[in-house]
């Protein structure tokens, strides 16, 4: 802006992955754990695609998470796609 590089008025916008960060890698899933996450996967597992509850990490290739109550273990290959709930 001092140099007058661009003559016209304009806005930066920046953004981020913010509250709503998608999980992709392995180290994602260990810096978020204890955050609440929303998972889907590729195929049914213990006969649901979706969850919603709290993320306990990764053991072996599984993604464990914790939802009203019951412990999932959810295989790492069949993951679709996982984010980290925005807080209410």
């Amino acid at each position: 802006e001092v140099e007058g590089l661009i003559p016209a008025k304009y806005s930066l916008e920046v953004s981020s992955p913010g509250v709503d960060r998608p999980l992709r890698r392995r180290q994602d899933f260990e810096r978020y754990r204890g955050s609440t996450i929303r998972l889907k996967t590729s195929h049914p597992v213990n006969g649901r695609s979706n969850y919603k509850g709290t993320l306990e990490g990764l053991e072996s290739d599984d993604i464990v998470m914790t939802v009203d109550g019951v412990r999932y273990r959810l295989p790492i290959s069949e993951l679709a796609k996982a984010r980290v709930e925005a807080k209410a």
